[in-house]
């Protein structure tokens, strides 16, 4: 609390104390003139140091017997919450606010003498300690207080200037509390000290001066202590009464006051939010979701809209295009034309122009491009087929499925397809969140995100940023055209999604973006929003496809490895190609290759086939110096031990070492193995699980003829003789015998146990017969049961002879 001091002139000599003041004027020897001049000059009179700390402790003023206090109403802000910043404004100047209160708040012709005045910050007033003449009552007083303050001499503060300044005489004895939570209300709570309590005439005739009452709830009998409740019109009608009469005693019953806190609508609703967490806390999560959306997805669909249409890259300029032209091309030499580009795919013209003509369709179905790793499908759809076309967005699902964590996931899908700003922080404090609401309320709030969802939102996003681009140039003019009309008569304006290396490693846990990414080509291509073609290499894209779009059949073009000549040519261009852009003139493996030796050439494209990646790798070494032998022996050699890493020492993939050696010795000898053929060998057992595992892991691959399974190749032409290079290791190979023989030696002793356990029941039930002199005729069962023991011991005899020349070959090759 801020007790202020204020001395001025005094009205009497200097050496008379401040005791001879007050007798003074109690007296009545003070003549009216003085009297007067008393009203106006405020006498210093200093309380001792034990007063101001009782005051502080106790939080009562102390008043002596011909002392009394006057309350002063609005002459500081009201503080409402500890946020309340206009209490802050004057908190630093009291003693001007407290002058201005003396000096126009107190009546000329009141003989009273100011002592002491203590101001109340939080409840916007002031108490002034004063003495009197004896013969004025207390009502006097406040009659005179009352009728200058609301005179034309009223005081109107800068913070409230529609309510002037009030004042009343104290009857109780204040309590001059400073609690920290604790702010003034329009309710107050009276406790009654006594025999018996307050009846509701007797409150009002008390605190109806203040201000205007809204009710009076009294006391209950039952209550202990009693207390009843007033609720009064303004909250600084309830600060003056509980001010002016909390200690008061009424015919031997004692008042004591304090501010009953009030449930506003603010306060009921913050409550009931705090009290029903299982509904409020998901109900702020689909809040602050629905802000999210409404904010950022129309920032997010310009993002995407500018990646796919590529209009505010600066490298698709015109400008920059001519700089290039003129610049960089020029210095590198000639500017190269398609035929380098397409040289290796001569021979799929037809396919591009299928292609072409699909994309001109009205009726949309999914485009699947289909042909082993390394034949060019990328090649032909985006330096062939959409070459120069606008609004085309490529999705390499191979980039995903490499990715680890779903944050890393959702990231590299969010900058393939330009879905900006990501948060991936965000998912994480979620996560943290909703594990704590499911510890405190014991349901998860929805908060967290799986990566389906957060996947989702970026699939759609992107097909809204479509739909807008395939429409953008649709005439406007009357009559007005529907926009699904407009897509479906005119295929050529419709953006193209390219879905590379699709189903890549899908069994590892990422079907799930597989789904929902033909889902959402699905709903594309119904709503002719855009052309979706499906870039692979696995044989099972049909059943995945089939379930997102049941009711179109895919159109399908199936890409193999280039023929022998058009691979040679491919070479040879890139060989020329580098005696023309190079400076050096010592490149002469290079020259006598297309020159002297195109017969060594041709011998290794035979052997390699017509794969992209293996001509590429086959022109790099030669650029490099090597013959075109060396380079050939160089990759085989390499390839043979990506075999080895890939499907012999790993120890999960779907099938076992011996199973894919059975296909390494069938496919080294002929170069291709019959489907059913290759099942019915005792090492897969008739399950085609392992078949299927190896064609997904591109060790081998599988041609269908009238969609089933028919042949199996290499899956790399250069796999061939990669093959032959693994089978020259007489260790290897022992090995491999060895375990198979095994596995063939248990599977045997297996059969011969089974068919000896069966051997017993069959003698137990007695079906054998006795013939002529004695001879037991034994049923068909029995024979077939010894017929088969004898079989199977003579296979695990002739199993361990060939067991043990492995293992000798074993010992003695290293």
């Amino acid at each position: 609390m801020l007790a202020t001091r204020i001395g001025v002139r005094r009205p009497f000599p200097a050496p008379l104390g401040a005791w001879r003041a007050r007798y003074a004027l109690r007296s009545g020897s003070i003549l009216p003139q003085q009297r007067q001049l008393n009203a106006t000059i405020v006498t210093e009179v200093a309380a001792p140091s034990a007063q101001k700390d009782a005051e502080k402790t106790t939080g009562n003023i102390a008043v002596s017997e011909q002392e009394h206090l006057l309350y002063f109403q609005n002459v500081f802000p009201v503080r409402l919450a500890l946020w309340d910043v206009r209490s802050y404004l004057t908190r630093f100047q009291p003693k001007q606010l407290t002058e201005n209160l003396l000096r126009h708040s107190i009546p000329p012709n009141l003989p009273i003498q100011i002592t002491q005045i203590q101001a109340r910050m939080k409840d916007g007033g002031a108490f002034v300690r004063f003495a009197s003449d004896p013969a004025l009552t207390m009502e006097e007083i406040e009659a005179k207080l009352q009728e200058h303050l609301s005179g034309p001499g009223k005081i109107h503060p800068w913070f409230n200037p529609l309510e002037g300044l009030n004042g009343w005489v104290v009857r109780g004895k204040p309590w001059l509390e400073d609690l920290a939570m604790r702010y003034p209300s329009r309710r107050l709570r009276v406790e009654f000290e006594g025999a018996t309590d307050l009846p509701q005439e007797k409150l009002y005739e008390l605190f109806r001066r203040y201000g205007r009452l809204v009710d009076i709830v009294p006391a209950s009998p039952k209550d202990n202590p009693r207390v009843a409740q007033l609720v009064f019109g303004t909250r600084r009608s309830a600060i003056a009464a509980k001010n002016c009469l909390h200690g008061m005693e009424v015919g031997g019953i004692k008042m004591r006051i304090t501010y009953e806190r009030t449930h506003s609508w603010a306060r009921a609703l913050w409550d009931w939010i705090v009290n029903h967490p299982r509904v409020t806390i998901p109900a702020f999560a689909a809040l602050f979701a629905t802000i999210l959306v409404t904010i950022f997805d129309p920032v997010r669909t310009w993002f995407i809209k500018n990646k796919i249409s590529r209009s505010w890259h600066l490298e698709e300029s015109s400008a920059v295009q001519w700089l290039k032209r003129n610049t960089v091309h020029l210095i590198g030499g000639r500017r190269r034309s398609l035929d380098d580009e397409r040289a290796a795919w001569m021979d799929r013209g037809d396919s591009a122009a299928q292609i072409q003509g699909w994309l001109g369709e009205n009726k949309e179905s999914f485009i699947v491009v289909q042909g082993p790793r390394g034949s060019g499908k990328r090649e032909l759809i985006l330096n062939g087929v959409l070459k120069g076309r606008k609004n085309v967005l490529v999705l390499d699902c191979e980039n995903l499925a490499e990715q680890h964590g779903d944050s890393n996931v959702i990231k590299a899908a969010a900058n393939q397809t330009g879905y900006f700003p990501v948060f991936s922080w965000l998912n994480s404090m979620s996560s943290m969140l909703d594990l704590a609401a499911q510890g405190t309320i014991g349901q998860k709030t929805g908060f967290t995100e799986t990566l389906e969802t957060q996947f989702r939102k970026i699939l759609q996003n992107t097909a809204t940023a479509l739909k807008t681009l395939a429409i953008e140039n649709k005439p406007t003019a009357k009559p007005v055209v529907r926009d699904e009309d407009y897509l479906e008569n005119h295929p050529e304006v419709r953006p193209v999604v390219v879905i590379d290396n699709f189903l890549y490693k899908a069994e590892n846990g990422n079907m799930v973006l597989y789904e929902n990414m033909a889902s959402w080509a699905a709903l594309l291509c119904e709503a002719n929003v855009a052309h979706v073609i499906f870039l692979t290499n696995d044989m099972g894209y049909a059943k995945t496809l089939a379930k997102a779009l049941p009711d179109r059949v895919p159109k399908v073009v199936t890409l193999g490895d280039a023929n022998p000549a058009a691979a040679e040519k491919y070479v040879i261009r890139r060989l020329q190609d580098t005696l023309e852009d190079t400076t050096n003139t010592e490149d002469g493996e290079v020259k006598a290759t297309v020159e002297r030796k195109p017969l060594e050439l041709s011998r290794c494209i035979q052997v390699l086939g017509g794969r992209l990646t293996d001509l590429e790798v086959l022109a790099l070494r030669i650029r490099n110096g090597e013959t075109p032998e060396a380079a050939l022996n160089a990759m085989v050699k390499a390839s043979a031990a990506e075999v080895m890493k890939a499907y012999f020492l790993a120890t999960t993939g779907g099938w076992k070492p011996e199973q894919a050696y059975v296909l390494l010795r069938g496919l080294a000898e002929i170069g291709e193995m019959k489907y059913n053929e290759a099942l019915l060998d005792p090492m897969f057992g008739d399950s085609p699980e392992a078949i299927q595992a190896l064609g997904a892991a591109e060790m081998i691959s599988v041609a269908a003829v009238n969609g089933r399974p028919s042949k199996i190749k290499p899956g790399k032409p250069i796999f061939r003789e990669s093959f032959r290079t693994i089978l020259e290791d007489k260790v290897f190979c022992a090995r491999m015998e060895l375990n198979m023989r095994k596995a063939l030696k248990a599977a045997s002793v297996s059969g011969i146990q089974k068919a000896e356990e069966e051997l017993r029941v069959v003698r137990a039930l007695g079906l054998e017969s006795k013939g002529w002199f004695g001879r037991v005729h034994v049923s068909e069962r029995e024979k077939y049961l010894r017929r088969q023991i004898e079989t199977e011991q003579k296979n695990v005899m002739g199993l361990e002879e060939e067991m043990a020349q492995l293992k000798t070959v074993l010992k003695t090759d290293a």
